[in-house]
């Protein structure tokens, strides 16, 4: 997975074992946030997520929040994470973008 991508992983992990916890199959989770939400979600586009490898809409975080019994302070501190490891990713290639380019 790229560099770049970490962030979606922690994600993606978090919400797993949140998932796991409410004792929810990826296709009972898929079935409960199409309905929450009034858009179809597959179960393939959950272990997408789960996965790291689709990002998270954030249209699914109150619906998720919701499913998993997740408090938001938590979810947000899981965001705010992921998000920081993301903007020090970014940072770093750009620190050894301009040593390879000097």
């Amino acid at each position: 997975m790229a560099k770049l991508e970490q962030h979606r992983l922690l994600i993606g992990e978090f919400l797993k074992t949140r998932r796991k916890g409410a004792g929810l199959t990826q296709k009972v989770a898929a079935e409960s946030a199409s309905r929450v939400s009034g858009r179809l979600v597959s179960d393939q586009f959950i272990s997408n997520i789960e996965r790291g490898s689709d990002p998270l809409p954030e249209y699914l975080i109150p619906v998720f929040s919701n499913i998993y019994g997740i408090q938001e302070a938590d979810f947000i501190n899981v965001l705010l994470q992921a998000r920081k490891q993301h903007i020090e990713s970014i940072y770093q290639d750009s620190l050894e973008n301009q040593r390879t380019s000097s």
